[in-house]
């Protein structure tokens, strides 16, 4: 029951009725009987009355002939038909109230008053309704504005008010629109409902997609057809009602096909249940500008991350220049394959290192069920000594449609590990959220970097890419850069808890990226992911070349080493059935040497080019195809066949350095991360686990030549590419 009550006096009470003011006459024992402005009385039951709202009119109920539609009202809508009704009044009784009772000092009104036409005295009305909106300040601001236009208020206008008033009282002065709202399609015959959707659900992708008028005609032949041909609906409603249908389910085949598999996928979370299931990965533009080590200047750079979606562990991430590649991509997902370490001595923190075997971090279970225990995160102390970065094979691999994605490449690659591929929709980066919300993450950490230029140009101070002496600051070279991300993965964002992680979660724990990986571990199983050194080479183009005297030869450069004596003479179908070519291992990013895998011993082995002791500039296979251009260009086809190519291609690398510092120092960065990959590979192959990452924290030495690494894949696990044509 509602706790609303109110006073009525006879002769001093007022109620608002269905043609405005009443003045209470009489109180009886269930009823009151009222006078409105029109000098009528009503009964009305006590029953029927409800409460006023906080509007301007001295009224203390009002009637059930205006409720509850009124009720639905907005205050502005009320109020704007209250102010109507005080026009009327005034034209019809000199009052603005309608009643003596509530006559003010200036009322009646001499030019209201009786014995002036109806037409003279709505016209006046007119007139100083139009005066007064002038004064309006308000008014005038939307008008200068372009909002409205100033239109003066007509004489009919007012008649038509006194009109609908007098036809269905204060609610023919509402205001229609206000009053309609949104109705939706209740008042629709729910046969023609019925009809209409029953069509707009034959667009499931298998017929084509039709235009308005022809769905409605085939509406209206479905009605006639069952025998329903008296169904009566507006035009309007037709139009709007089937519209809304249409836009639902999409306007091409395509639309309506992702509609019909709704139900399992675009409007529902994937449930992720183990870690590897699902892996978010994603490349985007780091705000924070870099020097360049050889070349000494600023570039920008591209951050290419990998996230497990179950847990949220950052499985692998790169600093690559801008922008990323396929192959870059590629290794991504080499990275995130294999696991790795990161060692804490005192205040120093090393950079990831390649164990073997994931490990993943011990976890006291007892510790998790913990009432009150808010958040779980590892005490100081615990910081110190190895953190495992787990590795894991993907089931399937989430990410937008880049170039570098849906490339034949990375394609490839995904179908030969068996990988499934889950591209996000176009304009819809909701479908990889975890990576959106990643990218605001990560500002912690990029924002706290020398050379942070805003995540826009609004936002970009005037010494971004120089070094900032006075505060001691210098810009970060891209390994620096790529060390300090992965510092703080390993350090900060792996023991912060996080949000995201609720499923199968303790109440009242929230639960950080590595707990949650150890957790799920409990459940599925440890993962331990075969692992061979060698991986690296199964991410990498093959090239055929038949071996010579003088080595292999790709692009018109010869490469060559000792292990190639055994087979200068290889006989067809020695290893592949059409011809005499040999199976090599192709890095883009660095072309100064290939990879051969010597069948006698399995042991791949880096086969350099013949001028590499006198490379001096780095050489990407995109440099190289610059280069060649140019001597091409400069001496014809013939110059790159000549025996002193190898002396031109030196010489115009050295002038490219000089002419395009830009491109070479992004060259640069790709060479250096290449030989890091190989080196790691070579390491790794020397023993695995904890003890020996102590003797990988010293400098590799680049000059240093490569040792051959023992190859002997698990063909269980990764496939054999010895017979796979790629180049």
């Amino acid at each position: 029951m509602s706790p609303w009550r109110s006073r009525l006096v006879v002769g001093e009470s007022f109620v608002l009725g269905k043609y405005g003011l009443c003045v209470v006459r009489d109180l009886l024992s269930v009823s009151l009987v009222l006078r409105d402005n029109r000098n009528e009385t009503s009964e009305v039951y006590y029953v029927e009355l409800g409460e006023v709202s906080s509007l301007e009119v001295p009224a203390t109920a009002v009637t059930s002939a205006l409720r509850p539609r009124w009720d639905t009202l907005s205050e502005s809508a009320r109020q704007d038909a209250l102010d109507k009704l005080e026009w009327v009044n005034q034209i019809l009784t000199g009052y603005r109230s309608g009643l003596p009772e509530l006559a003010r000092k200036d009322e009646p009104w001499a030019p209201f008053a009786a014995g002036h036409h109806l037409t003279a005295r709505a016209g006046l009305m007119a007139q100083q309704l139009t005066a007064e909106r002038g004064l309006n300040r308000e008014h005038r601001r939307r008008v200068e504005r372009g909002e409205i236009q100033d239109r003066p208020i007509s004489r009919s206008t007012v008649l038509d008010w006194i009109r609908k008033w007098q036809a269905d009282g204060l609610w023919g002065l509402v205001d229609k629109k206000a009053a309609r709202g949104r109705q939706g399609f209740n008042h629709l015959d729910a046969r023609y409902q019925e009809a209409a959707k029953a069509e707009v659900d034959r667009f499931d992708g298998d017929i084509s997609a039709v235009s308005l008028s022809e769905v409605l005609r085939r509406i209206d032949a479905r009605l006639l057809k069952s025998g329903h041909d008296e169904v009566e609906v507006s035009e309007r409603g037709k139009n709007a009602y089937v519209s809304w249908l249409l836009e639902a389910r999409g306007k091409t085949p395509r639309s309506h096909r992702q509609h019909e598999i709704r139900g399992a996928s675009g409007t529902t979370h994937a449930l992720v249940l183990r870690p590897g299931q699902i892996v978010a990965i994603d490349a985007t533009r780091a705000d924070v500008r870099v020097i360049s080590d050889a070349f000494g200047i600023a570039q920008s750079v591209e951050i290419l991350v990998a996230i497990d979606v179950a847990t949220r562990i950052i499985l692998a991430l790169r600093v690559v220049p801008m922008s990323a590649d396929a192959l870059d991509a590629g290794l991504l997902l080499y990275d995130a394959m294999r696991p790795f370490s990161q060692i804490v001595e005192g205040t120093t923190v090393h950079d990831w290192r390649w164990v073997g075997l994931p490990q993943n971090v011990q976890l006291d279970a007892d510790q998790i069920s913990t009432p009150g225990r808010r958040p779980l995160v590892h005490p100081g102390p615990d910081l110190q000594g190895v953190h495992h970065i787990p590795g894991v094979e993907p089931d399937a691999v989430r990410c937008d449609h880049g170039s570098v994605f849906v490339s034949q490449y990375f394609g490839d690659l995904l179908e030969r590990f068996g990988i499934d591929l889950l591209l996000s929709r176009g304009s819809k980066p909701t479908d990889n959220a975890f990576m959106e919300r990643w990218n605001e993450t990560v500002q912690a950490c990029l924002q706290g970097c020398p050379g942070y230029k805003g995540r826009n140009t609004s936002q970009r101070g005037r010494r971004v890419d120089t070094a900032d002496s006075a505060h001691g600051e210098e810009l970060l070279t891209t390994a620096q850069f790529q060390a300090r991300l992965k510092r703080w993965v390993g350090l900060v964002y792996h023991r912060t808890s996080h949000t995201g992680l609720e499923l199968g979660k303790p109440q009242g724990v929230d639960l950080t990226p590595l707990e949650a990986f150890d957790a799920y571990l409990e459940v599925t199983g440890r993962l331990d992911v075969p692992q061979n050194p060698n991986l690296l080479y199964q991410f990498l183009p093959i090239k055929w070349g038949v071996i010579g005297r003088s080595g292999v030869r790709f692009r018109n450069m010869d490469y060559d080493a000792r292990v190639l004596d055994n087979y200068r003479n290889a006989y067809p179908g020695q290893f592949r059935d059409k011809d005499r070519a040999a199976p090599f291992f192709y890095d883009p990013h660095d072309v100064s040497q290939v990879w051969f895998t010597d069948p006698a011993d399995g042991v791949v082995h880096p086969i350099p080019w013949r001028a590499a002791a006198m490379l001096k500039a780095p050489m990407t296979e995109a440099v190289l195809k610059q280069v060649q251009q140019r001597i091409k260009a400069r001496g014809g086809a013939k110059a790159l066949r000549r025996a002193d190519i190898d002396r031109q291609i030196l010489k115009e690398l050295g002038g490219l350095a000089q002419k395009d510092p830009r491109r070479m120092s992004a060259a640069d960065l790709r060479v250096d991360a290449s030989r890091a990959d190989h080196a790691e590979a070579h390491e790794a192959a020397q023993g695995g686990g904890d003890d020996v990452l102590k003797k990988w924290l010293a400098d590799t030495d680049d000059d240093t030549p490569m040792p051959p690494t023992r190859f002997n894949p698990r063909k269980d696990a990764w496939p054999d590419l010895s017979q796979e044509d790629n180049s």
